[in-house]
C-alpha cells in the first residue's frame, strides 16, 4: 500500500528503501529480485548496463521496473559504487515535492549479492501516455504544434525554477496524456540532478536537447527561437544568456548526430 511513508530497511543481503507495501511484495514469495525480474517483468528494452519493462503486481496494478547491472568495475569497488535505483527513487520524490510531475516511485531495491549484482528502481507505469514525439507527428494543425511548444517551455521552465535539470530532454523523455495535453510527465531521470547556483549551467543542456528534435522531428528553425523565446519569458534570464549558455551543449549534441546519424543541425543564434 502507497502511505508515502518511507521505510528503509535491510532483507537478508537486500537493502530497501520504499513507500509501497506492494512494491516490494515479490521478497515475500521468496524470490531474489532477479529471479522476480527474470521471470515477471515484460522487458521493454535492454542494454548491457541496464534494463527495463512492465510488471503486473498485486490487486493487477502494473508497475515500471528498471534494473541497472554493475559492470566488472563496480563489481569489484562496490562501497564507491552510486547506487543509481535509489538516486532515482529519492530524485523522484524531491521533484514531487516540488511540484513537477514525474511518474511516482514505489521503491529501490539494491542487491548487491545478486546474479546480477544490481540494483532495481520501481515505480508507477505511465500506461495511458505517449511521447511527445508520438503526439506531435500525430498533430497536424500548425497552430496547435506551436501551443504545445510553447507550452512545454513554460514547464520546462518550471522545472529549472524549481532548482532541477533534467539532463536528456529529448522527446521520448517526455510523456503526455493525448486527452489531456496539459499534463506532461519527465520520464528517465537517470543523467537528472539539482542545480547549485542560478549559475549552473547544466539547465542549458536540457534546452539544447529540446532544440535539436524540434529540428529534427519537425524540420523547422523557427519554432525553435519560438520555444526559446517562451521560455525566458518564464525566467529571469535573457534570451541573449540563454542562448551564449546553450550553445556550447548544441554543438556537442549536434556533432554526435551529424556522426551518428548523418544529419546536419544547424547552430543556434540569437535571432536579429
Amino acid at each position: 500500500m502507497n502511505n508515502n511513508v518511507l521505510v528503509q530497511r535491510r532483507f537478508n543481503d537486500l537493502y530497501l528503501s520504499y513507500i509501497d507495501d506492494a512494491a516490494v511484495n515479490f521478497i515475500n514469495s521468496g524470490q531474489t529480485p532477479s529471479e522476480w525480474f527474470e521471470r515477471a517483468v515484460v522487458k521493454l528494452k535492454a542494454s548491457c548496463t541496464r534494463d527495463a519493462g512492465l510488471v503486473v503486481g498485486t490487486e493487477n496494478r502494473t508497475l515500471f521496473v528498471k534494473r541497472f547491472k554493475l559492470n566488472r568495475w563496480q563489481r569489484l569497488f562496490r562501497p564507491l559504487v552510486k547506487d543509481r535505483a535509489l538516486q532515482a527513487f529519492n530524485l523522484s520524490m524531491e521533484l514531487i515535492r516540488s511540484g513537477i510531475s514525474v511518474p511516482r516511485p514505489f521503491a529501490a531495491v539494491r542487491d548487491f549479492n545478486g546474479r546480477p549484482k544490481a540494483t532495481y528502481f520501481i515505480s508507477e507505469a505511465l500506461l495511458h501516455t505517449q511521447t511527445l514525439q508520438s503526439i506531435i507527428k500525430n498533430t497536424d494543425n500548425p497552430d496547435s504544434k506551436l501551443d504545445l511548444i510553447k507550452y512545454l517551455a513554460g514547464e520546462i521552465a518550471r522545472l529549472h525554477r524549481a532548482g532541477f535539470f533534467h539532463g536528456d530532454m529529448k522527446w521520448k523523455n517526455i510523456m503526455l496524456n493525448p486527452d489531456r495535453l496539459d499534463r506532461i510527465y519527465f520520464v528517465d531521470l537517470d543523467s537528472s540532478g539539482s542545480l547549485k547556483s542560478s549559475r549552473d549551467s547544466r539547465y542549458a543542456r536540457d534546452l539544447a536537447r529540446f532544440c535539436v528534435d524540434i529540428f529534427e522531428i519537425l524540420d523547422t528553425e523557427d519554432l525553435i527561437h519560438d520555444f526559446l523565446e517562451a521560455y525566458v519569458l518564464n525566467t529571469s534570464r535573457t534570451l541573449e544568456e540563454v542562448i551564449t549558455h546553450i550553445q556550447p551543449y548544441h554543438r556537442k549534441r549536434a556533432a554526435k548526430h551529424k556522426h551518428r546519424y548523418g544529419i546536419a543541425v544547424p547552430p543556434i543564434t540569437l535571432k536579429t
